[in-house]
């Protein structure tokens, strides 16, 4: 490391000042020497400190809606916005503190700190002030409780690893591979305690674990108040829209969820963008569960145009408006429907966008529900009903009466695009 002779001006005229007080008497020699050296090292280890990004420096984030970027080791993190907050879906992994003390450290019960860097570290109840990025603190144990009742928690499931319980102060692991152990902002009042949670690998049940010693270690998620958050979506993702998109496929179909994420609530805004030569007025728009539990209606908010790489696009806008939580793209699609099959010069379509199983919604010719006809490998598709399967894992086609060229260029744009889980065509001979 080069010398910097700004900085041993600055701790020389503080030495200097000390000898000079410590002649004058006010200030015992010793002592004077002591600030000095304290003085000196306190400050110069902050400037260090700041400038390698140990510690909660003036190194801040950067937020596009889905995934946070630590800039202090930028380290990234995958986020859910579930109510007010912004929350961390992966174990804090941030390994450094200004303080050096052996206690003080960041901790992993791993044989391989490489384990942790993925999984998380535990860090003690003393130093939790420097564990969260800038302007991300620990939630209390009432958003803990909201967010583990979310879809958000639940679609993100914790993996085994994480269930490394937590180190007493004698660095002996408890409940390892029995639970997870997390730090809350509650506080025991005039106590070396603090409000803890545990979540059980076996039945999945969440409690109050605690109080837990500031000295043993736990893992901490952090947490980002939505009004003070600084979303810049992603160059590289466009709202998870313009990537590749090509208008004068007409039956091309995007989702783009709010902020760019693929999570919604009551009133917020979900935008469809489509082929130019595509008409929505012979269409329905449904929310549909995985589970097929539910279906929604969303309502139409407007029409218009968008430009993507100088094509115009046609923009459907809808809203939720059932009050059904956080809906992530786990748990629902998006479901265009048509209102008749006399649609399109005798064909109809549908597009299933976000979905974890294939299925054909609509029966055929003679009415019948045909839910559950096609299913899909990672080398076979096979339509029973009479359609082009279009899907991100699979080459296979079935002809139906579109075009066999249009057909592999729609294929070709779902598996370039990343965008959908399964694309469905549904044709009919009017």
């Amino acid at each position: 490391m080069m010398f910097d002779r700004r900085k041993f001006a600055s701790s020389s005229s503080r030495l200097v000042l000390s000898f000079a007080e410590a002649r004058r008497g006010s200030m015992p020699f010793v002592f004077a020497l002591v600030a000095f050296l304290l003085s000196a090292c306190t400050s110069y280890y902050e400037e260090f400190a700041d400038e390698y990004g140990y510690g909660k420096s003036s190194k801040g984030y950067e937020l596009n809606g889905t995934t946070l970027t630590d800039l202090r080791d930028e380290h990234a993190y995958n986020v859910a916005k579930v109510g007010n907050l912004y929350w961390m879906l992966d174990n804090v992994a941030y390994k450094f503190y200004r303080n050096h003390d052996e206690e003080d450290k960041a901790d992993c019960p791993r044989p391989s700190e490489r384990t942790c860097v993925e999984t998380g570290f535990l860090y003690p109840g003393t130093k939790l002030d420097y564990v969260c990025p800038n302007g991300w603190r620990l939630p209390s144990y009432e958003e803990w409780e909201e967010f583990y009742n979310s879809s958000a928690f639940r679609n993100y499931s914790l993996d085994n690893d994480v269930y490394k319980g937590y180190m007493s102060g004698d660095r002996s692991l408890n409940k390892d591979g029995e639970a997870a152990y997390f730090w809350t902002n509650d506080e025991e009042d005039g106590s070396h305690y603090r409000k803890c949670l545990s979540i059980t690998l076996e039945r999945g049940s969440f409690q109050i674990a605690g109080p837990c010693h500031e000295q043993w270690k736990l893992a901490v998620r952090c947490v980002l108040d939505a009004g003070e958050a600084n979303v810049v979506p992603s160059s590289s993702e466009q709202n998870a829209v313009e990537k590749d998109f090509d208008c004068s496929v007409t039956d091309g179909v995007k989702v783009v969820y709010p902020e760019g994420g693929e999570w919604f609530e009551v009133g917020e805004t979900i935008k469809l963008v489509f082929g130019s030569d595509m008409d929505f007025g012979g269409f329905g728009v449904e929310l549909r569960f995985n589970d097929g539990a539910q279906k929604v209606n969303l309502l139409e908010e407007s029409i218009d145009n968008a430009v993507i790489d100088g094509e115009t696009c046609n923009e459907y806008s809808i809203k939720l408006d059932a009050e059904l939580g956080v809906v992530t793209a786990d748990d629902a699609y998006i479901y265009v429907y048509p209102y008749s099959k006399q649609s399109k010069a005798g064909r109809s379509e549908i597009f299933k966008v976000y979905s974890d199983s294939p299925i054909v919604e609509d029966g055929g010719d003679d009415g019948s529900d045909n839910s559950n006809n096609a299913s899909v490998s990672e080398e076979v598709v096979s339509c029973q009903h009479p359609a082009y399967c279009y899907t991100t894992t699979a080459d296979s086609l079935r002809h139906c009466d579109l075009d066999k060229e249009v057909a592999e260029v729609k294929v070709q744009l779902a598996k370039d695009e990343g965008i959908f889980k399964e694309f469905f065509v549904d044709c009919w001979d009017m």
